[in-house]
């Protein structure tokens, strides 16, 4: 695996986590919670401010590597965990269980539905391939007794024996 792989691999994962992030930020935005800073690259303190949209500061991180959502109210509190939830308020912590649950679900969910775009894509520009119908014969090897017995490059197999050969089964590299 050359270096080059290697940086791929890590924007391609880079890419997912925000989209991953993403589906937490839009379902807490949803949710009526406030999305304070969306660090769309790396992790740790800001080292770049893209600009601010609907309350929430776009940044890049100081470690190149990953993404996060800070959603006010998700952070650790002293404050006691049995007190009344407060609809009217933008924190995670006083939202009702299912939009918390929600905003949870949100980032799996994300990566359920690119997941499912990129299957989609993918089969739209190149399609499926269709079973084989023969198993031709494409080319012998150096001594070969298939040669020898008097097969030749383009004979069609479809009987071995007693037994009928099911292409379909042997997959689309036939």
């Amino acid at each position: 695996m050359s270096a080059a792989d290697v940086i791929a691999a890590a924007i391609a994962l880079c890419v997912v986590i925000m989209l991953h992030e993403g589906g937490h930020h839009v379902t807490a935005i949803w949710s009526g919670m406030k999305v304070d800073r969306f660090s769309v690259f790396g992790i740790g303190p800001a080292i770049l401010k893209l600009g601010t949209w609907r309350g929430t500061e776009f940044v890049i991180g100081a470690i190149p590597f990953g993404a996060y959502v800070l959603i006010r109210g998700m952070e650790a509190t002293e404050e006691p965990e049995d007190r009344p939830a407060d609809p009217d308020s933008f924190n995670f912590r006083d939202k009702p269980l299912s939009r918390r649950a929600l905003t949870i679900a949100g980032g799996p969910i994300a990566n359920y539905i690119v997941a499912i775009v990129c299957f989609f894509a993918v089969f739209a520009v190149f399609g499926m391939k269709q079973p084989a119908s023969d198993i031709l014969i494409k080319k012998f090897g150096d001594d070969s007794p298939a040669q020898a017995a008097g097969m030749e490059v383009g004979d069609a197999l479809r009987r071995v024996g007693d037994v009928d050969i099911d292409p379909s089964l042997l997959g689309n590299d036939v």
